[in-house]
């Protein structure tokens, strides 16, 4: 679907909604292909485990706050 297409049939209200539909669409897309590109291994590989004991760390970790810095650290 393109564009054009779709704005010969619908309203400019529903034009919003298929910029949003057609871009939802390029990122399946690319996901996609993303994933296919990643190589799978035929072995699976065992979770690594690390164990912590700073509590300044583990608060971080815990906090239900989002913080674009600590995003790498889940539990």
């Amino acid at each position: 679907m393109t564009k054009e297409f779709l704005s010969s049939r619908f309203s400019m209200k529903d034009m919003e909604e298929a910029d949003v539909i057609l871009a939802v669409g390029k990122e399946d897309e690319w996901l996609k292909n993303l994933l296919f590109e990643i190589p799978l291994w035929s072995k699976p590989i065992a979770p690594i485990y690390i164990r912590c004991d700073s509590a300044a760390t583990l608060a971080k970790a815990y906090s239900q706050m989002y913080n674009g810095k600590f995003r790498h650290l889940g539990l």
